[in-house]
């Protein structure tokens, strides 16, 4: 994407915890905010919870204009998310099954099988949330269930998403000797291989000379992996791992939470059994 076609380079995220809390701010926002944002224009409004995207991302964006007090300096275009504690978990599990499966599910690419997946659990959050459903998929939630539980099964969403999350902590909170940092950012590349059946992690770190290096030993891995669908491998840098967490804060307590609220996984507490939060 081309730096001059981007609306906005300035954003902020409101979390909160149910739909008539994201109503009541997104009100606020258009009404007690409009006279102090849209200064050099009107707030632009992007519903994804009433006209959810097909790939089941749910928000509701705002793209406003905000005059800084100060002299010379031109009107910045910010963009303005808001959106439930569950589209939050939702959009924590793609943004993560992206970075360690190199995919593009964020923008509609990628695998049609965790496309499906995730349209399937957006669909069900959404009914949950008494909201509309992902496009094409109005139908009962027992259906919805089912569907997603067969791809939860051929993917091997749980073992994924929690092999991923261990993989962030190990990396992330790493002993600081072990990690190169360069004004203030890790430069370390990470070969991180995941052997689902054998329930085994591998994390080879790489330091800025080496990184051709890293490539080549990547390739390597993946072209022996090809014989084991059940292997995988990534390379990644502590860039986007750490550029990840900051995006979302509560990572492991949101990547975890969503695995409970689609009933693949138990809660860490006893609650009524469903496939969608109490």
């Amino acid at each position: 994407m081309a730096l001059t076609t981007m609306q906005d380079i300035v954003g902020c995220r409101l979390v909160v915890g149910k739909m008539e809390d994201v109503q009541r701010l997104a009100g606020n926002i258009k009404s007690v905010l409009a006279s102090k944002l849209s200064s050099g224009g009107d707030i632009r409004e992007y519903d994804y919870i009433e006209k959810p995207k097909a790939g089941g991302y749910r928000s509701i964006h705002f793209v406003v204009r905000y005059q800084p007090e100060i002299q010379g300096v031109d009107s910045q275009r910010i963009e303005i998310q808001v959106r439930s504690l569950l589209q939050h978990r939702w959009a924590t599990a793609v943004e993560t099954v992206d970075l360690f499966t190199q995919q593009t599910l964020k923008i509609g690419g990628g695998d049609s099988r965790w496309r499906d997946f995730f349209a399937l659990t957006a669909s069900l959050f959404a009914q949950h949330e008494q909201c509309v459903p992902v496009p094409g998929l109005a139908v009962e939630p027992k259906q919805l269930e089912s569907r997603m539980r067969v791809l939860a099964s051929e993917l091997r969403v749980v073992e994924c998403l929690q092999h991923w999350s261990a993989i962030m902590r190990d990396v992330l909170e790493a002993p600081r000797q072990h990690r190169r940092v360069h004004e203030g950012l890790d430069r370390y590349c990470y070969l991180v291989e995941i052997d689902i059946d054998q329930r085994m992690t591998k994390i080879m770190p790489f330091p800025p000379e080496l990184i051709k290096f890293a490539h080549k030993m990547y390739l390597e891995t993946e072209e022996r992996n090809l014989r084991f669908p059940n292997r995988s491998a990534v390379l990644a840098t502590a860039y986007s791992l750490a550029d990840l967490r900051a995006a979302y804060p509560g990572y492991y307590g949101d990547t975890a939470a969503f695995l409970e609220n689609t009933g693949l996984v138990s809660a860490s507490k006893p609650k009524r059994h469903s496939s969608l939060p109490a």
